[in-house]
Order: C-alpha cells, then structure tokens, then sequence
C-alpha cells in the first residue's frame, strides 16, 4: 500500500532470522525506464518508501569466526577457544589444562591463515616451549589451529593375529607383556578341529644383517592341550608386534557331509557322505535302491557352482556361455546312472561332493523345444522323428535363429550340439526328456548413410591411386 516503508515490510515477514546481515539490505525495485538497486542501512533508513514491485533482499552473515582460536591433540581439553589481544600459544596450552603424559614433545604446529587467506604451517618445539615460555613463546592470532600429537600417533599401530581353529580369530591390538596363552585365551580358544600339538607363531626377520639373507620369518611351534596348558614354559612365549599365531586342523578332521536323492528311489531323502569316495551307486544303495518307475536314463545331478563351470560349457560361445552362467548357483553335471549301476566303481560312477543333489524322474515321454522357433512347446517322444521334425512341430525356426549352433540337453544334464565335417551335418540323437536348444543370431548393426559414404569415398580414393600408379608405370 502507498506509505508503507521499510520498517512496515520486516515486520511483515516477522523480522530477520538469526543469521540475517541486517548492516546493508539490498533493495530492487523498477523506474520508468529500466531496472534500479539501493542499498538501505538498517535500522537508520527503516523509514525508506517500499514502491509497488520492490524486492527486498537479506544477506546471510560470514561463515567465519572473528575471535577462534583451536587447539587439538595430546592436551586435557581440546577444543575451541576465544582469541583475545596478547594471548600465546603457552597461553593456550594452560587453558586447555596442559599436554598429556603421551604428548610428542618433539614438535608442534601452528596452522595459520595469511592475510590473504592463504595457508602457512608454524613449527614449534614442545620441549623448549614448556621449559622456557618466556623465550619460547608464540603470539597467537585469530583462526589458528594449534596441533600436539601423540607420541602413539606417530607410530605404527602395534598387533598380533590368531588365525586358524580357534573360536574367535582375527587381530588383535598389541600390548607389551602379551603371552601366547593370552592370544589364544583372547581367541576364545580352540575349536574342535584343532590340532593343539601343533600351534605356530610366525615372527618379521627385522634385524638388518639378517633380512639380507633369503630368509623372511622366524617360525616357533608348540604343543598345547585343550586346556591351555603348555609344555614347559612355552605358554608364557612372549609375543612381539605382528607376530601371527596359527592353529592348525587335525589332519583327518572332517564334518558331516550331505547329498540329498531326489525322485524314483525307495528312500529319498538327504544322506551323509560316510567316506570321501562315495560314489552315485553307493548312494542308490543306502537309499534303498530304484523304484519300479525310475528312468536312470534321465537322472541329473546338482552340484554348487564351482570355478571349473567354463570347462562344462567350453561348447558354447562366449557370448551364449554368459547367458548360460548369469545369476546360478549351481550347475548341471552329466550323469549316466543306468551305466554306473550296472558298473559300480567306473569313471561314470561319479564320487560325489558336498551339496549335491541327484534327482531320478519317472520314465520321460516327451521332448522341450526351446529358443528361436514360432511357438516353443513339449511334444511326444517318438525314436522315429528327427530333430528338423521336432521343429517343424514347433512352428519352424524364426529368422533370427542361428540354426548351426543348436544343442541338446539331455534330462540327465549332458550336452550335445550339430556338428559339421565338409558338406556333412551330423545332428544328435533326441531321447526322452530333451530339450532342443535354437540360439539366436547375435544382433548386426545396420551402417549408417554417413558410413556408407565415407567407405566409398576410401574406395574411390584407392581406386584413384592405383590408376595413377598404373599410368606412371605405363609411361
């Protein structure tokens, strides 16, 4: 409204937060022509006119202390202090209830800003400072930042490890007088599986003659019983920084491991593996055997993941390999149970591992299409039909399958794929259970207009440089 003023327009808004910068408010606002700024000393211009469309503008205060002083480090009370005129580092340090027993009397520093705000570092010496302030003393001025270290800042962090069959391994922080019997008791002691006879400490080679020489450590072994006891004296071996206990595992020491048989067995049903070459025949034994319905032909084993999974689909290409590895834990392993039955111990009765689970379905009577046909389906098994008509019961294969590449995958996990000598293809048998695998052709890229151009202009100019070789040779 007409008349209302400065004054009028803050105590409209409710006032200045608190960290307004009331000393200079900036005020826009438009004449006939063109734009117009003031700037109003408040409180000596709050009776200044406010016209219609003026903006008023609050600046916020510096982010910056004017009388801050800070000082960290080995002292009592670190922290921030009020700068007064006169006052000194010695000052400062007896404010702050003085150094501590670990304090680094060696050296000290003093981070300061220049006049231009640009940073330097003071040195000083702790020592001298405190033996003689009145020769020694530093005058202080606003923004420094005093800095006392520890004397245990200064060095390496002292520890010790437990590894191996103990309860609660890990690293421990070092201290002096620490015993073997004090690492392990702070491990929580042995586990089951530990070989107590055998504990070995393994200590840094740090004398300089000897670190020279081939050798990288000094080991020192034990016998201990389940009860810390030591023989002799050699519980209170007393440890050094980084030295590295081991507790080794009995060496015969196994826990339980199982396998789990799924399907068309008497006893299905998780089993322990009770020696470390129990076989697939071994197995359908404890389990009392194949059910009247069981189909060994199709039996598939399970087993986690391993690092060897390349090696069981080195057939594909890469780009299908990482396809077939994305988000598994586990992968198929080729069985042919119905030969390992009728010959136990042979190379296809598999010993079997931690985890595996083997599955025995009941006799299979059709045959999966899957991949790049019209309309993926499951047909009848039938040993007359080939794989081009299983396909062709699928619909045929699209325009993008890449027909040379397809594979089988056998219910009992194995693999197998067309394969091509001269002007041969030789497909693979389809059993019951199968899955017939169309892979697709890898996606091309269409050249742009820009690239067609520019390979015909590398032409043209080729084409343009052998004629001119062939003229200067004709003359």
């Amino acid at each position: 409204m007409p008349g209302e003023t400065l004054e009028d327009l803050i105590t409209y808004v409710a006032g200045f937060t608190d960290e307004a910068y009331t000393r200079r408010l900036t005020l826009e606002g438009m004449t006939p022509t063109m734009r117009r700024v003031s700037s109003l000393f408040y409180p000596e211009d709050s009776d200044t006119e406010i016209q219609n469309g003026d903006k008023l503008r609050v600046g916020k205060i510096l982010d910056r202390f004017e009388n801050r002083i800070e000082i960290e480090g080995a002292v009592f009370r670190p922290g921030v202090y009020e700068f007064q005129d006169g006052i000194t580092l010695y000052d400062i340090i007896q404010k702050s209830d003085g150094l501590k027993e670990d304090a680094f009397r060696g050296r000290g520093t003093i981070e300061r800003l220049k006049e231009n705000r640009e940073p330097e570092i003071l040195s000083f010496s702790v020592e001298r400072l405190m033996d003689d302030p009145a020769r020694h003393d530093i005058l202080l001025r606003p923004d420094d930042v005093i800095r006392i270290s520890s004397i245990f800042d200064l060095q390496e962090e002292y520890t010790i490890s437990v590894r191996g069959s103990v309860n609660n391994g890990g690293t421990f922080q070092f201290r002096e007088g620490f015993t073997l019997k004090d690492a392990i008791f702070r491990a929580d002691g042995f586990t089951d599986n530990a070989a107590v006879y055998r504990v070995d400490v393994a200590r840094r080679i740090t004398d300089g003659e000897r670190i020279r020489s081939n050798r990288t450590a000094e080991t020192f072994r034990f016998d201990v019983d389940e009860t810390l006891s030591f023989e002799d004296e050699n519980g209170e071996f007393e440890l050094m920084p980084f030295d590295q206990i081991y507790v080794r595992t009995k060496p015969d020491y196994q826990t339980q491991q199982t396998v789990r048989i799924e399907g068309e067995v008497q006893f299905p049903g998780v089993y322990v593996l009770d020696s470390r070459t129990m076989r697939l025949s071994d197995l359908v034994e404890m389990a009392g055997g194949l059910s009247d319905f069981a189909y060994p032909s199709g039996a598939s084993l399970e087993r986690r993941l391993t690092d060897d999974i390349d090696e069981q689909l080195e057939f594909l290409d890469e780009e299908e390999r990482a396809e077939g590895l994305e988000q598994r834990t586990t992968t198929s392993v080729g069985i042919r149970l119905a030969e390992a039955l009728q010959r136990p111990q042979s190379s296809t009765d598999l010993i079997l591992e931690q985890g595996d689970v083997i599955s025995v379905p009941k006799e299979l009577m059709t045959v999966r299409i899957e991949g790049e046909v019209l309309n993926p389906t499951s047909v009848r098994y039938d040993d007359s039909r080939s794989i081009r008509s299983y396909l062709d019961a699928a619909g045929g294969v699209t325009d993008n399958a890449k027909r040379g590449r397809a594979y089988i995958v056998y219910a009992n996990g194995e693999v197998d794929r067309s394969k091509r000598f001269l002007f041969f293809r030789n497909n693979p048998s389809v059993e019951p259970g199968a899955t017939i695998v169309i892979p697709r052709k890898p996606d091309r890229r269409e050249m742009s207009a820009q690239e067609r151009i520019s390979i015909a202009a590398s032409l043209a100019s080729t084409a343009a440089t052998i004629a001119l070789v062939i003229d200067r040779l004709g003359n």
